[in-house]
């Protein structure tokens, strides 16, 4: 009941700014903004040495919304390995259901993640309610592709060589698409390197100076 109240209080407040920025064109206010990517660290998200054997990986909350069991179900479908790295409640029903090539680990330190992104052949994201998804794009960064369901943000972040996109909740499609990826050899990091953090900064110092 109190949504309304809220949205119109926030579209008051920001509209007393000369600029607004936006990292996604999911804003939910109506003033107008300029989209704003967040900045990903190309130094620190790189290939790495490892010697994982996990075909599919996903790093992050454990949450029900971000469709994690269809993950499991493409896990159990296909066989391959399959790597579920975060906490949340949603796991322990996740633990129940999952066949044995599906291995779950808790929340890395930022420092192993690359590592984890790097070891994997395909990260995978099922969640159709992702604003930005920088995790998509660190997994680019380290070399590995991305299937993730064909909804924003990742019709606009993942194209050419960074990944596929399938139909959402389509487990079939979700199998092709990954069976394509695995069989494809893919440069994802030349693409996503279109959202470094030195681009970004350098967009913003531009607005900066555009106000000033």
């Amino acid at each position: 009941a109190a949504a309304p109240l809220v949205s119109r209080y926030e579209n008051w407040f920001i509209s007393g700014f000369d600029t607004i920025t936006s990292s996604t064109s999911a804003i939910p206010h109506d003033a107008g903004y300029e989209e704003l990517p967040v900045g990903v660290d190309t130094e620190f998200f790189e290939p790495r040495e490892t010697d994982s054997e996990a075909a599919i990986g996903y790093a992050g909350r454990v949450s029900e919304e971000k469709n994690l069991g269809d993950v499991v179900d493409l896990a159990e479908r296909t066989e391959h390995e399959t790597t579920i790295v975060g906490e949340g409640r949603h796991r322990s029903r996740l633990e129940d259901r999952a066949p044995e090539n599906v291995s779950f680990e808790d929340f890395l330190p930022r420092e192993e993640l690359p590592e984890f992104l790097s070891g994997i052949d395909v990260y995978c994201i099922a969640s159709e309610s992702d604003t930005f998804c920088l995790a998509s794009l660190e997994a680019n960064l380290c070399g590995t592709p991305v299937l993730a369901p064909e909804v924003s943000p990742f019709t606009g972040t993942i194209r050419g060589e960074q990944g596929e996109l399938y139909k959402p909740g389509d487990l079939d499609d979700m199998e092709q698409k990954l069976e394509k990826l695995l069989g494809t050899d893919l440069n994802p990091r030349s693409e996503a390197s279109r959202y470094s953090l030195e681009k970004t900064i350098d967009r913003l110092e531009k607005l900066y100076r555009q106000v000033a």
